[in-house]
């Protein structure tokens, strides 16, 4: 198969050093290794409308400022073909029939989304355009069958951002994925070691520039220790599975750091999907913890074993921090009962 690399950026204004150290100086480094068959950079005028309807004038006059910008990077048309997404019409065209399969609602749950109608105060009157931003990105990278797409830090979702921010030291990524988290951080000069049982995940994570990733458990005795930050983002008390087994999570945590280390975590608070009209709640007290939830992942007639999955409340989450000998700090809260939290 071949490897496609896209990536690109809205001609909102000049770029600036935080596009440089953020973006660019990565995407020049990607093109400069030789690895990738088609790199396309896409400055997108047709996205940037989405949010600047009242001043198209002011996209059109960015677009060469974006691709001068681009060139004076070391961006290499030579290596790399850099177009305006505007004169690809059948990109609007596929985000058009895109539109058709998805919800409103999934659209509404989508973090970036949010934080960006927050930032914007679009509120209920914001843009379709921009509120279908997240398919025409889709639609970008299916018709270019891109096989990599680097983003930004400043494209995860808030909670995320601001771990990154508070992360520091020697930092041990767990359940790492495809490695988003810990590039960022090697960006930053951090020395990070992330892991996943996946070994698929783990051989994406080297593809894609992850210096120290390894297949292995958590518990697994083999694991190294001495860190001073330890990530478990994107719902890191799941892999507790029961709210019983959250203690021994902690203790194996805090046997991994250093003195004066940390563990970044979040989670959410699933009491909102009980709530009535009137702000009661409807949880069986003497039943299982309302944030245990069972999980099966389902493709097309491909079915995974189902496994336990667990969202904690964060005074319960404190609460049992302290159990084990650690305090917690509620760092910052989301828009949709989700938070970030410090365990030290």
């Amino acid at each position: 198969m071949k490897k496609i690399m896209l990536t690109g950026d809205r001609p909102t204004g000049k770029l600036h050093v935080g596009h440089y150290v953020g973006s660019l100086r990565r995407r020049v480094e990607l093109q400069n290794t030789g690895d990738f068959d088609d790199i396309f950079i896409m400055i997108a005028d047709a996205q940037a409308l989405t949010d600047n309807a009242d001043n198209p004038e002011k996209i059109r006059q960015n677009i060469i400022e974006v691709a001068l910008d681009y060139l004076a990077c070391g961006l290499d048309p030579a290596k790399s073909t850099l177009f305006i997404q505007s004169q690809i019409p059948e990109l609007c065209e596929l985000s058009f029939y895109y539109m058709n399969l998805v919800t409103v609602s999934r659209l509404q749950r989508n973090p970036t989304v949010k934080s960006e109608i927050q930032m914007r105060n679009f509120e209920a009157s914001i843009p379709v355009g921009f509120f279908t931003y997240p398919i025409s990105q889709a639609a970008d990278i299916t018709a270019f069958k891109a096989t990599t797409v680097p983003v930004g830090e400043d494209q995860m979702p808030m909670l995320e951002q601001k771990a990154l921010q508070l992360t520091k030291g020697r930092v041990l990524d767990i359940g790492a994925g495809s490695g988003c988290h810990t590039l960022a951080l090697q960006e930053k000069g951090l020395e990070v070691k992330a892991i996943d049982i996946s070994p698929l995940s783990c051989e994406a994570m080297e593809l894609r520039g992850v210096k120290d990733a390894e297949c292995i458990n958590l518990f697994d005795e083999h694991l190294e220790t001495g860190f001073d930050t330890i990530l478990l983002l994107m719902n890191g008390t799941g892999i507790a599975g029961k709210i019983e087994h959250l203690p021994t999570l902690f203790n194996r945590l805090k046997a991994l750091l250093n003195k004066g280390g940390q563990i970044l975590i979040d989670s959410s608070d699933l009491k909102y999907i009980y709530e009535n009209e009137d702000g009661s709640f409807d949880i069986n007290l003497n039943g299982a913890y309302y944030g245990e939830v069972d999980y099966q992942m389902i493709y097309k007639d491909i079915k995974g074993d189902c496994f336990d999955w667990l969202y904690v409340d964060f005074p319960l989450l404190k609460s049992i921090a302290e159990t084990c000998g650690l305090q917690g700090e509620l760092v910052a809260e989301g828009e949709h009962y989700d938070y970030l939290a410090r365990i030290f």
